[in-house]
């Protein structure tokens, strides 16, 4: 078992869990407009909201899902 989550780091996983409910359900491009249209036109400081445990393994997998 893993160690329990503090809250606030708890809530910051619900934005990035709804985006990929989208992703999943729609399409990349879909996914973009949603982003856009509820998290980055709202005058808010996402920095804290978004989380990584590990932030170098969070780009090399993000990369390798997404090359080509």
């Amino acid at each position: 078992m893993s160690p329990a989550l503090p809250h606030s780091d708890a809530l910051a996983l619900i934005p990035r869990a709804i985006t990929a409910l989208v992703y999943e359900g729609k399409s990349l491009q879909s996914t973009r407009k949603f982003v856009q249209s509820f998290f980055l036109s709202r005058q808010i400081d996402l920095r804290s909201m978004i989380k990584f445990r590990d932030p170098k393994r969070a780009l090399i997998e993000t990369m390798a899902k997404f090359s080509h």
